[in-house]
């Protein structure tokens, strides 16, 4: 089985106000010593563009849209990774379903903005970093599929599988009064089924955030994640087959310490 892609990226700027981008993708496994019966060839092409706006005191907001057509993708390996799938398998697993006959669309938008009170009572003085913060950020994303046997799918089926529309949305406030010091909370509100509310979940997380210096390319984070959920949500057992529907219940209670550097 041999798999290849092909790649091809646009993009321009409006002064220091505006980035856009257009993006185009393709991949495909082809098995020469394979039947169409025993081995279907696969493909998928991702088209996608962005806009990424830079309004100094006013904030950063970015904005995304892709759209993938994926056909008899189960044999197709890990040269894309479209929405952190590991490969074809993994995206009938987490997106299109195991009755789609290996085949389906998927169109993902998304957006975010960013802003500084600091930045926005300097402004248009450019903020540099190096004094106390307080910071906000809000988010949403939402990814719709389109499949040839989306209705056919089993009740266990559904259980951490976007074969409908999904979403993602939240946001996340953060102070830093000391150089060495960021307190910050978030809300992350997923929605795995837009037509069920019982297979959605809120996730609450507060954290603090160390590191080095006011803008330091560094951080320790300690946080705890409290999660609630709906009386559908479960969790599927470890593994990448997509015929595995075993599942359990998921943990409501979460802490994690993670370093992170950047340059």
């Amino acid at each position: 089985m041999r798999d290849a892609s092909a790649r091809g990226h646009l993009g321009a700027s409006i002064k220091e106000f505006a980035h856009i981008g257009v993006h185009g993708f393709n991949t495909f496994s082809k098995d020469n010593q394979a039947s169409v019966q025993q081995q279907p060839d696969a493909n998928v092409n991702i088209f996608g563009a962005d806009v990424r706006l830079t309004m100094k005191q006013f904030g950063h907001l970015y904005a995304g849209f892709s759209h993938l057509d994926a056909t008899t993708v189960s044999s197709l390996g890990g040269v894309v990774r479209y929405l952190d799938t590991m490969n074809g398998p993994d995206s009938m697993r987490n997106y299109l379903g195991t009755n789609s006959n290996r085949t389906g669309k998927l169109t993902t938008i998304g957006a975010q903005y960013d802003f500084s009170l600091a930045s926005a009572l300097l402004g248009p003085e450019k903020f540099s970093g190096n004094a106390p913060d307080l910071r906000a950020g809000a988010f949403f994303m939402m990814t719709m599929a389109d499949t040839t046997d989306n209705a056919g799918a089993p009740p266990d089926n559904r259980y951490g599988i976007c074969n409908d529309t999904c979403r993602k949305f939240g946001g996340e406030i953060a102070y830093k009064p000391l150089s060495f010091l960021t307190v910050a909370a978030r809300g992350d509100q997923v929605d795995q089924n837009t037509n069920n509310g019982r297979e959605s979940f809120t996730i609450l997380t507060p954290r603090l955030i160390f590191s080095s210096d006011w803008n330091s390319q560094d951080q320790i984070v300690v946080q705890y994640s409290r999660y609630f959920y709906g009386s559908e949500v479960g969790v599927r057992s470890p593994g990448y087959d997509p015929r595995d529907l075993t599942y359990s219940r998921a943990d409501e209670n979460a802490v994690s310490i993670h370093a992170t550097m950047w340059w």
